[in-house]
């Protein structure tokens, strides 16, 4: 919890096609949250975008059993970008 705002943590798995992924819930910024894929996070609007509930990956992660697929969306992260570093490093301790 950051604040009075809960942190929302949305997960999914990669098939190695999809790129469009559903959140819990609407975000009108990518920088309002982190992507990471296989522990490995992304950079907003150069790996990602979003559209309302959708994040849009620009390349498929990997399938099942092929390299670490699983992507995770954290939510609700409306803060300074000069902290996002801070906060990431934190976030990699905790998502593992």
């Amino acid at each position: 919890k950051i604040g009075s705002v809960a942190i929302t943590v949305d997960e999914f798995t990669g098939d190695g096609s999809t790129t469009m992924f559903v959140m819990s819930q609407s975000e009108s910024d990518a920088t309002n949250i982190l992507v990471s894929i296989g522990g490995v996070y992304q950079q907003p609007t150069t790996n990602y975008s979003v559209t309302g509930y959708q994040t849009n990956l620009t390349s498929p992660p990997p399938a099942p059993g092929v390299n670490p697929n699983k992507i995770v969306v954290v939510h609700n992260l409306n803060f300074a970008k000069n902290n996002r570093r801070k906060f990431q490093n934190v976030c990699t301790l905790h998502l593992l």
